[in-house]
């Protein structure tokens, strides 16, 4: 098709002149004019595989709004050691919910996995752009280990169970319905002894407990950041492209799609979808153009 690829050609720098992108110029010092300019440079996740996030800079100085990157769909960090006695422990459908001053900003469940520094999974991963996004250490995550049950479902729950088994110990009990060292976490979380009798556990303490177990907290340190991150949140703000053609409406000639766009969305292939789709009209308009590039 008469396409050439050139490798090993860094570009650090396109020139834009009356709303029109006129050269791209490689590191070499080789400059490629052309009629139309597509940047497909991705965001600033996975830098090892060579994300560098330059595209960045160079459409911030074509007159872009940049919307501020920051990692996406990254493990959390909790503070030091809060987890390490559960690493390895996976749970196939939790509840989590990320709250900032006090105020719940989102919410999901799925599968969570603890690790040595912090939490990751699926349900982790979709949360953690919000998390990101709370001003650092103020950033709290709790955890529903039920959400399928309500406030009175749990009662009903915790009745049966401490009537059944009140000459039993108390970590015992819980270890039917939750890992024996989760159940060691929580209880003591809740500031009960773990070995104590059923019998002796007062109504306040298991109230305590009904709350570790509907809403245990999680003090968030931060994320995984763009080392671990799937995706880049933000990028060219979107009333800035054309939706239909994905033409700049800074740059008359400039097509982007992408990571490169303030655009990402959660785990199952949708960011995926956000590239094929966006490549896909970027590159049927400048074809339907008929300018050759």
């Amino acid at each position: 098709n008469g396409v050439v690829m050139k490798t090993g050609s860094a570009v650090t720098k396109i020139i834009a002149r009356d709303n029109l992108a006129d050269r791209a110029i490689l590191g070499s010092g080789e400059e490629i004019e052309a009629d139309n300019f597509a940047i497909t440079t991705g965001g600033l996740s996975y830098p090892a595989t060579g994300s560098s996030g330059d595209g960045y800079g160079w459409l911030r100085e074509m007159g872009h709004t940049v919307v501020s990157p920051r990692p996406a769909l990254t493990p959390l960090i909790t503070r030091k050691n809060f987890f390490s006695d559960l690493q390895g422990i996976s749970l196939p459908d939790i509840g989590v919910a990320a709250f900032g001053d006090g105020k719940k900003k989102y919410a999901c469940r799925g599968s969570v996995l603890f690790t040595e520094d912090g939490l990751t999974g699926p349900a982790i991963i979709d949360l953690s752009k919000a998390i990101g996004d709370i001003f650092p250490g103020k950033a709290v995550l709790k955890i529903n280990f039920f959400p399928d049950k309500d406030a009175g479902a749990m009662e009903e729950m915790f009745d049966g169970l401490f009537l059944a088994k009140k000459n039993k110990i108390l970590k015992n009990c819980l270890d039917g319905i939750l890992p024996p060292r989760l159940s060691v976490f929580v209880i003591k979380t809740a500031g009960i002894d773990p070995a104590k009798r059923m019998s002796s556990v007062s109504r306040e303490e298991r109230k305590g407990l009904l709350r570790a177990l509907n809403e245990l907290p999680v003090i968030i340190a931060g994320t995984a950041g763009f080392e671990k991150a799937m995706v880049t949140a933000g990028g060219v703000a979107l009333n800035e492209v054309d939706p239909r053609t994905m033409r700049s409406k800074i740059v008359n000639n400039l097509f982007l799609a992408g990571e490169i766009l303030d655009l990402d969305g959660p785990t199952g292939g949708y960011n995926l979808q956000i590239a094929w789709s966006t490549g896909y009209a970027a590159g049927s308009s400048i074809k339907s153009s008929n300018i050759e590039i």
